[in-house]
């Protein structure tokens, strides 16, 4: 929770739309995390973290065409302060993890995972990866490759 703070009063410091980024795929890891230790289950959070950084990743994209040619600073006492409140969190990190052994799964959560790959699962969950598959496969046939990306390409 402190390393989350951290990050966030460190965002009102930085003005650089690519560091910007940095810092919110950052946060975006540390509420994924912990968002998975609170709910026992990594996949809602897993599944947050998947669209947060496919959103990212275009908003990049789109910064890098438009300010490919900016300068990056970072100043030095931001970055002294940053990795100390970093360490500091760390620190404190552990003596607040040990607080946490509520959080553990217990015997009916555990169950309940095991229940989702067991051999009665097996169909369903195969179906519905073959069905992603396909549809990911479909979309890239779909797609042609001068409407696909943002920056046009030399080499045609």
């Amino acid at each position: 929770m402190i390393l989350l703070m951290i990050n966030s009063t460190n965002m009102l410091f930085i003005k650089h739309p690519i560091s910007m980024g940095v810092t919110l795929i950052m946060q975006t890891l540390l509420i994924s995390i912990t968002s998975g230790y609170i709910l026992n289950t990594f996949w809602y959070s897993y599944i947050i973290l998947l669209i947060i950084l496919s959103g990212m990743l275009v908003m990049f994209m789109y910064m890098a065409s438009t300010a490919s040619n900016e300068k990056f600073k970072m100043k030095v006492n931001m970055l002294m302060l940053s990795l100390i409140l970093l360490t500091m969190g760390f620190l404190s990190e552990k003596k607040s993890i040990q607080k946490l052994e509520w959080m553990s799964p217990n015997q009916d959560q555990i169950l309940t995972m095991t229940k989702l790959f067991s051999t009665k699962m097996t169909l369903p969950m195969i179906m519905t990866v073959i069905y992603l598959f396909l549809t990911m496969f479909m979309i890239n046939i779909l797609v042609k490759t001068t409407d696909g990306p943002m920056r046009k390409s030399t080499y045609e």
